[in-house]
């Protein structure tokens, strides 16, 4: 049994505090390494009151179980005292009739106990927004979403908690930092207001439409009217409209099933019928655009809310899984993409056009020669402080270094290889007000090693420390982490990426009925949500 290491990593600006979750427990650090603030997932805090946190209901003094306000109450378990078995992580059996009891009617036939396991609630997504007066986090097994407030000296304060109806894959904060974009594996992106309650209303910005079918009347009366959603004064094309009407079906057939769905606000704005893997919210020329990635090797560039069900095209060239985007904000019109194959994609987007590729596998190989494939898990970029040149940070499963690459005009070109003392799960840039640059890296260490670390950038030559910095607080570090779990359960809550790659019977399968591929959608395709235009 080992303790969690920090798995996920975000920067509250502008003072540069860093806040780490690790397993099912958010802490937040100053510069100098101190621990600020802790939280902890109710279902790993200490106590029996925490032991069945994960259900929504509590129990008052005389046993009863009382009603939540997110939700039904969940079933009664028996527990007795503080037995350990009611500790999380541990099998608790509900008890049955005996075959005695159920011969005097006092039982229901004999039948083996049932199980129920506590699962680790580990944070598997973690950002903030760009302000850094808000986090949000999204814990695994339970799917729900949180929401804290930050007071802007590291400490945290939990707004809220939504239970998705499907397990989120990637969150982002759109270009508002009121909306929540959430993508989830069965391929369904929501929106959430960042509070409950906080709708922001969207002004409806014309787009220029370049459908033989668009009506100037119709775009004159557009700008004079702000509703909220897409509408038949925004959409023009044949194919568009088409789109809304599936979006509206579907909708009202959510709105007949209120018990399949979530009860808090949320909005449906777009689909794939691939597992969704990662998404972007960004905003180029006054423009929203949302841009996914799945598992089946695409990038779709869709229109930001409210007209997020309008497809303006894709970037395809990937042959495997597509995990990690990443737009520089110094170079928004180049796109970063990487996932399976064994290079990184650099696209210039909003042309749909690839513009090269860098071989990552031999970067790989000098790190873990016997390595055949890549799975990239996350990219990064950031702006060096001396001369404001544009870098990109990769990290790939299970290999124990981070690579760095240059933006230059005809692609990438990899300028350092930073070793790291164990895999790393997550990395962030810090830049502060003083132009020091620090590179923080959450890595799988073991116990007897620290799991956060960082490395300092020399902005005369734009190289990286080769050693790390092990500056921050130790025992903060170690305690209240919640239950310790082993090595292979461990393994299978933090090494997700590699399970995307198909199996050969898979790719057989889609090689049957494959689409001819296109950068742009036709006319003959759907943009409903539950429809993959590719």
């Amino acid at each position: 049994m080992m303790t969690p290491p920090f798995q996920r990593l975000a920067v509250l600006a502008p003072n540069g505090i860093i806040c780490a979750a690790r397993g099912p427990q958010l802490l937040t650090f100053a510069k100098d390494g101190h621990a600020l603030s802790s939280w902890t997932h109710p279902v790993a805090q200490p106590g029996p009151e925490a032991a069945g946190s994960d259900e929504t209901a509590g129990t008052n003094a005389n046993g009863d179980v009382e009603m939540s306000e997110d939700g039904p109450p969940a079933k009664k378990r028996k527990r007795e005292g503080a037995d350990p078995a009611t500790a999380p992580g541990s099998e608790v059996k509900v008890d049955t009739p005996t075959s005695e009891q159920a011969a005097n009617g006092k039982g229901q036939r004999k039948q083996r106990a049932p199980t129920v396991r506590q699962e680790n609630q580990f944070i598997i997504n973690l950002i903030a927004t760009k302000s850094g007066s808000h986090v949000v986090a999204v814990s695994g097994q339970d799917k729900a979403l949180w929401v804290f407030a930050h007071d802007g000296s590291g400490g945290l304060t939990e707004l809220s908690q939504r239970i998705m109806p499907k397990r989120p894959s990637s969150i982002d904060m759109a270009e508002d930092e009121r909306t929540i974009v959430c993508a989830d594996k069965f391929g369904d992106v929501y929106g959430l207001p960042l509070e409950p309650g906080d709708s922001p209303e969207v002004e409806v910005e014309a787009y220029p439409e370049t459908s033989s079918t668009s009506n100037p009347s119709a775009q004159g009366k557009l700008r004079a009217v702000s509703k909220k959603g897409a509408n038949e004064l925004t959409v023009h094309s044949k194919r568009n409209l088409r789109a809304l009407e599936e979006q509206r079906r579907h909708q009202e057939k959510m709105r007949d099933k209120p018990k399949d769905g979530p009860e808090f606000e949320h909005s449906l704005l777009l689909g794939h019928v691939s597992m969704l893997t990662t998404i972007l919210a960004m905003k180029v020329d006054n423009r929203p655009y949302l841009l996914t990635a799945d598992r089946d090797e695409h990038i779709r560039i869709s229109r930001g809310i409210p007209q997020s069900h309008i497809i303006d095209g894709f970037c395809l060239g990937h042959t495997s899984f597509v995990n990690a985007l990443c737009i520089p904000n110094a170079r928004q019109d180049i796109l970063i993409s990487g996932g399976g194959d064994k290079e990184l994609f650099v696209w210039r987007w909003l042309d749909y056009q690839l513009l090269s590729k860098v071989d990552l596998l031999p970067r790989v190989q000098e790190v873990v020669p016997d390595v055949s494939q890549v799975a990239v898990s996350q990219l990064v970029s950031y702006t060096s402080a001396g001369s404001e040149d544009t870098f990109v940070l990769a990290i790939c499963e299970k290999i124990p270094a981070v690579f760095v690459f240059s933006l230059e005009k005809a692609g990438l070109k990899h300028a350092q290889t930073v070793k790291t003392p164990a895999n790393p799960l997550d990395t962030v840039v810090v830049r502060y007000e003083d132009g020091v640059s620090m590179l923080v890296v959450g890595c799988d260490q073991s116990n007897d090693g620290p799991s956060l670390v960082h490395y300092e950038l020399d902005s005369a030559t734009n190289i990286w420390a080769q050693q790390p910095r092990y500056i921050f607080d130790e025992s903060a570090c170690k305690a209240g982490s919640g239950p310790e779990v082993s090595r292979e359960e461990l393994d299978n809550l933090l090494y997700t990426v590699e399970n995307l790659r198909k199996t050969d019977m898979e790719e057989i399968g889609e090689e049957d009925n494959a689409p001819i591929a296109s950068s742009k959608p036709d006319d003959s395709r759907s943009t409903a949500p539950a429809l993959e235009a590719a």
